[in-house]
């Protein structure tokens, strides 16, 4: 995606909702590109980043969709783990999710990406805490 503002520099960084973006080039000081990170669906906010600490912010700048065809989740118990299984869906690849809460997915932990259709969270099912999934 093309970002658009003034005093980019060289090596500027770009997140989105926290999520660093890759492939940024800085074309001059007012327009640079970057591939968009995987993100649970809602708005989140821009944040180009300067060498030197220099940022600006664009609250809500761009909003994460969901998937065209929804992922229905499958999760078993292995010994202390968990196993997610899911069917394909066409897509070229998977973003597995772990949130504390059951709603608010943007705050997410990214656990993976894979091309594969299961994921296993090692060590989840000996830990006392209840953990939410999703897979976009």
């Amino acid at each position: 995606m093309t970002v658009s503002g003034t005093g980019f520099q060289p090596d500027a960084a770009v997140t989105f909702g926290g999520v660093a973006a890759t492939s940024v080039v800085v074309a001059s000081a007012t327009s640079l590109t970057a591939v968009t990170p995987h993100h649970p669906a809602g708005a989140a906010d821009v944040v180009v980043a300067n060498p030197g600490s220099q940022s600006g912010t664009l609250v809500a700048g761009y909003a994460f969709v969901e998937p065209a065809t929804g992922v229905h989740l499958t999760v078993t118990r292995s010994g202390s783990d968990l196993v997610l299984t899911w069917l394909a869906t066409g897509q070229a690849s998977y973003t597995i999710y772990r949130n504390a809460q059951p709603v608010a997915f943007t705050g997410a932990s990214i656990l993976s990406t894979t091309t594969g259709t299961s994921y296993t969270d090692v060590g989840a099912a000996s830990s006392a805490a209840t953990s939410y999934y999703q897979v976009d």
